[in-house]
């Protein structure tokens, strides 16, 4: 029977790896490790100092100032403004910032925006208030304590102040709005009593009943226009009667003819003198324009009768003779016409002469009421104008009174919408970074690079490892194997090489373990160059 070499597991297979790659796993093992010690015990341990804010709303103190949640969400930025973080360490703490130069002092503040750290967790809807968690690390616990402190406090402050300095701005604007209200409201004042002063227009308040007085200009307007329009009627009656008056007046004959007796008394003459008397106290009647009621014209009316009777007689008398006589006489009518067509063409031209007058009074009258209409148009924009401002006034003031008292609720204790939760504490012990997890961090990531090696640099070759691979590649059993045959040459070349990377290895590792001891407790075994590294070292982490 043919001899079978016994089949090792994959176990097996993997310790055997393991031993024949041990100096690969051990070398960065004990490289990273030593490294990852002495980096937790030079590396700056930070002591943390924390403290929790409540930002709720102000009740009372408008919603301009007092909305907590939308103060919280920005607290973030407003704490981690660089021009703050300067403030707080120029102003509040006093370090020496001034004697940096420009570079030195920009280093400063990010690395001190690096150590402050801010949350602002969310709180949900319809919370009307926001926790702010505000942490600051630094390697000296009472310099964590009093930046921490400092930055809190003066980020308090500032929201304070710039809420208290908006609402009183506002005020302010609002106060001096309100001035200039009613100084312009004093302006429309006075010139609407300077209107109504010098136009004569009497006083008048909208808010009271009744009608507007209207200035007698207007009535005296109507009057006028009603008067020439009665005189225009009246001229055109006269015209229409002058001109039939003047074609009767063409029609009558010069003279008529009168028969006389030749025995008898010559009455021509008296009639002749009554006749002419009628005419003029008719003319009188026309002229004086005596109404029929009117005594004096009835007692002309007397005389007119008895005149005429006279002149009846006076011609029955002449008819008496027993000759007559034939005359040619001028005609009483005709002559009594044209005395009634020269009072008519008096009556016309007074008719016209009042007509101008009238004219010109109207124009003035109208011009007089269409200043005033424009000077009514302006008092009344005017008076709109002082309305509004009175209603705007009185919805200000209302403003004015309700911003007043928000303004009292935030300088007062009630308006601080800030609540310290967690007030910030001087750090007992540090707690960035921690040593222990450094350490067992470098040791895991010591172990996975070394096996990450050994395993890489075996399977790297393609090459039968053991006899199990043989085994599986070959058709026939394997009856045995030959050992690799290595000389005392090939032994001492490895041993030479083994001891010098052990060696190495052990004096990187005493000496990274010394320097981090003397480090510790003997810096003076250290030279100045090597003190400045790690110092340098050691400030990139603070």
């Amino acid at each position: 029977m043919p001899v079978e070499v016994e089949s090792t597991g994959q176990v097996g297979e993997f310790l055997r790896l393991l031993r024949s790659r041990a100096a690969w796993i051990l070398i960065p093992f004990a490289i990273i490790s030593s490294l990852g010690t002495a980096i937790a015990v030079i590396i700056p341990k930070k002591f943390v100092s924390t403290t929790r804010i409540m930002v709720h709303d102000v009740p009372g103190a408008g919603s301009s100032t007092s909305e907590g949640r939308e103060q919280g969400k920005v607290a973030k930025h407003l704490i981690l403004s660089p021009r703050r973080v300067q403030s707080v360490i120029v102003q509040d703490l006093g370090w020496p910032f001034q004697q940096l130069t420009d570079a030195e002092q920009e280093a400063l503040i990010v690395k001190v925006m690096g150590n402050l750290s801010v949350e602002t967790p969310n709180m949900g809807l319809g919370v009307l208030q926001q926790i702010v968690s505000i942490s600051y690390a630094d390697t000296n616990r009472s310099r964590a304590y009093e930046f921490l402190s400092a930055v809190s406090e003066r980020w308090r402050n500032e929201v304070l102040e710039a809420s208290r300095n908006a609402k009183t701005a506002e005020y302010e604007n609002l106060t001096n709005r309100m001035r200039q209200m009613e100084t312009r409201e004093k302006v429309i004042g006075d010139e609407i009593a300077e209107i109504h002063r010098n136009n004569d227009i009497p006083p008048w308040n909208p808010d009271s009943r009744g009608e507007r007085p209207v200035d007698a200009s207007f009535q005296r307007l109507d009057e006028l226009r009603l008067s020439r329009a009665e005189l225009d009627a009246t001229i055109e009656e006269a015209e229409l009667k002058l001109e039939e008056d003047e074609k009767l007046y063409e029609l009558m004959d010069d003279e008529v003819p009168l028969k006389e007796t030749e025995v008898g008394i010559d009455l021509t003459e008296e009639i002749l003198a009554h006749e002419e008397k009628i005419v003029e106290l008719r003319a009188e009647i026309q002229r004086q324009r005596y109404k029929s009621e009117h005594t004096k014209y009835k007692q002309i009316m007397d005389e007119i009768r008895e005149r005429e009777d006279v002149i009846r007689l006076l011609a029955e008398s002449a008819t008496s003779g027993s000759v007559t006589e034939t005359k040619r006489l001028p005609n009483v009518d005709k002559l009594t016409a044209a005395q009634q067509l020269e009072k008519d063409r008096i009556g016309l031209e007074r008719h016209y002469k009042h007509h101008e007058d009238l004219g010109r009074e109207l124009a003035n009258v109208e011009a007089r009421t269409k200043e005033l209409q424009s000077v009514y148009q302006h008092l009344q924009t005017l008076m709109g104008e002082r309305s509004r401002l009175h209603a705007n006034l009185i919805e200000i003031g209302g403003a004015h009174n309700n911003m007043r008292r928000e303004i009292d609720i935030l300088k007062s204790s009630a308006g601080n919408p800030f609540t310290v939760l967690d007030e910030p504490k001087m750090p007992v012990r540090p707690t960035q970074p921690d040593p222990v997890l450094i350490i067992v961090f470098s040791i895991f990531a010591s172990l996975a690079l070394g096996f990450g090696l050994a395993i890489a640099l075996e399977f790297s070759k393609s090459c039968f490892r053991s006899v199990n691979d043989v085994t599986r590649v070959m058709v026939v059993p394997v009856l045995g194997t030959v050992n690799k045959i290595v000389t005392r040459k090939d032994r001492r070349r490895t041993l030479v090489g083994r001891v010098t990377l052990g060696g190495s290895t052990f004096l990187f590792v005493v000496a990274i373990g010394f320097i981090t001891w003397a480090w510790d407790s003997r810096p003076d075994l250290l030279t100045d160059d090597l003190r400045e590294s790690i110092d340098s070292f050691r400030s990139s982490f603070e």
